[in-house]
């Protein structure tokens, strides 16, 4: 496989050294198409000067050596060059299949919001734990509604607590909240007959004043 290096430097072969020219995106296509190499542009910020472009549908390449400053087409570059050619993983023939992470997160986790609960399969989304896209492996994707996510990908949630809360299984237990219900209840019933034995008494007297 070519490497972006090489098709860059032998598609500017042709350049006077040192000087930017501007290469339309048509003819760089063109020339990686024969090269056998897919190509996706990008924008670099070197040592803070920024790449001022020109015009939308045109494309800079670099020679083998940069001047510091080069003007061409009234465009002023520094330092940096304005595009690389990179090698395009997504290419067909080399793509391998790509993985649909949420169709896996779906197959495997209940289609509920792992965090907060919320349970719209439509609006619910698959987030990747550690931060990386590529890694899709099952242990690393979680369901989560769109604030939960945000608030993940912020670490205002952690990710041990999502984890937990991932995997520990989604059952109610009433028993915990109504632990003390029966007490409660005695007591409740304790009071309740006491004030009508108390209102009870008030009317006795009331009447033996009369």
């Amino acid at each position: 496989m070519v490497c972006h290096q090489d098709v860059s430097l032998e598609l500017a072969a042709s350049l006077s050294e040192g000087v930017v020219q501007p290469v339309k995106v048509g003819e760089v296509i063109a020339f990686a198409e024969e090269a056998g190499v897919a190509v996706v542009p990008a924008l670099h910020d070197v040592q803070g000067q920024t790449v001022k472009m020109g015009t939308a549908t045109t494309w800079y390449t670099k020679s083998v050596s940069w001047a510091d400053e080069a003007v061409a087409t009234g465009v002023k570059l520094s330092l940096a060059p304005f595009l690389f050619l990179h090698t395009n993983p997504i290419r067909a023939s080399t793509m391998t299949t790509r993985v649909n992470y949420r169709k896996m997160a779906f197959e495997v986790y209940e289609p509920l919001c792992a965090h907060c609960g919320f349970g719209i399969p439509a609006v619910l989304e698959v987030a990747h734990i550690d931060g990386q896209r590529a890694n899709n492996e099952i242990g690393n994707l979680v369901i989560l509604c769109p604030n939960c996510h945000k608030m993940l990908d912020l670490d205002l949630i952690s990710n041990e607590t999502i984890i937990q809360m991932r995997d520990r299984p989604k059952i109610v237990t009433w028993s915990k909240r109504m632990k003390d219900a029966g007490k409660k209840a005695a007591l409740t019933r304790k009071r309740s007959a006491t004030a009508k034995k108390a209102v009870a008494t008030r009317r006795r007297n009331r009447g033996d004043q009369s």
